[in-house]
């Protein structure tokens, strides 16, 4: 669900490509396939509702899961150029 051309609402089971073409982000395809496991190797663990990882210009906000899977993340892609 995009929520503006920088934001959007995402199932953990999303592909990052569909993800990097619909928000024009560069997150990494090589070893992950979803965002769910992107997120959970960038946090070291199954992230929590309310963790927040981020990855380069983009911030991830765990929204829905549990102990055994990330089901929902905001995903936000700063502009670059901003800190």
């Amino acid at each position: 669900e995009l929520l503006s051309a920088t934001d959007a609402m995402v199932d953990g089971k999303a592909h990052l490509a569909d993800v990097n073409e619909a928000l024009h982000s560069d997150l990494p395809e090589d070893e992950h396939e979803t965002v769910a496991g992107l997120v959970s190797a960038l946090a070291g663990h199954i992230p929590a509702p309310g963790d927040i990882i981020n990855c380069g210009l983009v911030q991830f906000i765990v929204q829905e899961g549990d102990e055994q899977q990330v089901e929902r993340v905001r995903v936000i892609v700063q502009p670059k150029g901003s800190d």
